[in-house]
């Protein structure tokens, strides 16, 4: 991702990730697909989501949280996040929780649960919705 950026720009990369997300919600099959925060970004990305082909779990978390796992992870392919990882993750949330509210057929709140939970909380969902 980092690479997509620093070559094709922001832009050239949300293009990218429309087209992906259309041809995997395209596809006959179910399967999970986990898309990145910037994903609601765009319209049509929203519209895809919203549709009768996607069941969108929002793996909710405060920004604080955010910044810890951020760090932890010391993930180098987030280039938002560069310069200022909490005051970016905080005007993030500010930008996007409407929009994140707006497709989300279900929401889990991640600041307590560890992978594994979070795994059987979305499961649960999933065989409920079913």
């Amino acid at each position: 991702m980092r690479d997509i950026w620093r070559t094709d720009g922001e832009a050239a990369f949300r293009r990218m990730e429309t087209e992906v997300l259309a041809d995997l919600l395209d596809r006959p099959n179910a399967s999970v697909v986990a898309g990145a925060g910037g994903v609601v970004l765009a319209d049509e990305n929203r519209r895809l989501l919203a549709g009768d082909d996607a069941d969108v779990v929002w793996l909710r978390a405060r920004p604080d949280t955010l910044v810890g796992r951020v760090v932890e992870a010391a993930d180098a392919h987030r280039p938002l996040l560069d310069d200022d990882p909490a005051g970016m993750l905080e005007r993030m949330d500010h930008e996007r929780r409407d929009l994140y509210e707006a497709v989300a057929d279900h929401v889990v709140d991640v600041d307590d649960l560890d992978p594994d939970e979070v795994a059987r909380a979305v499961c649960a969902l999933v065989v409920e919705t079913s």
